[in-house]
């Protein structure tokens, strides 16, 4: 039985171990993206608060 082991079942448990190790980093890469979008998407709603703010303070000026 121990040959059908070496033969057939170990290089399989191999394959799947760098297969999970492959998708394991990226996952880490997928999430570290996330990560600079989520930072990305903050300083824009930052940035369309500030518009929003310039534009009123432009339209009373108008006024």
């Amino acid at each position: 039985m121990g040959g059908f082991f070496e033969t057939y079942v170990d290089p399989l448990e191999e394959t799947i171990r760098k297969q999970n190790e492959q998708l394991e980093q990226k996952d880490e890469l997928l999430e570290r993206q996330n990560e600079q979008l989520e930072w990305k998407d903050e300083l824009l709603e930052q940035k369309d608060a500030r518009i929003a703010q310039l534009e009123a303070e432009l339209a009373a000026a108008r006024t």
